[in-house]
């Protein structure tokens, strides 16, 4: 069994503050940049349409979840972000090979 001196006490429970204070204050900046999203699309200072909000978002995914089609619209995303991905993959390997072919 393992005993720790004081002074490794003392810096494990300071690291144990640390983690906490990096985790409060990475909530508290995701809270803060979705208030403030949440409120420049209700003053429409950013255009609602292009942008959305928070509270939409949400509440479109809880119906499409009612309605059963929520995975069926992630799976179609998904298949298109894979098939966008290998076709912009093939494009930029033709892009790449036909420049360092030219001088």
């Amino acid at each position: 069994m393992y005993t720790y001196s004081n002074e490794h006490k003392e810096y494990l429970k300071k690291e144990k503050k640390n983690k906490l204070l990096v985790h409060i204050s990475q909530l508290a900046i995701i809270l803060v940049l979705f208030t403030a999203w949440e409120m420049l699309a209700k003053l429409k200072i950013i255009n609602p349409f292009l942008y959305s909000s928070p509270s939409k978002i949400f509440n479109t995914i809880i119906n499409l979840f009612h309605e059963n089609s929520l995975f069926t619209h992630i799976g179609i995303t998904i298949y298109e972000v894979i098939i966008s991905f290998i076709i912009s993959t093939i494009i930029g390997i033709i892009i790449a090979t036909s420049l360092w072919w030219n001088k």
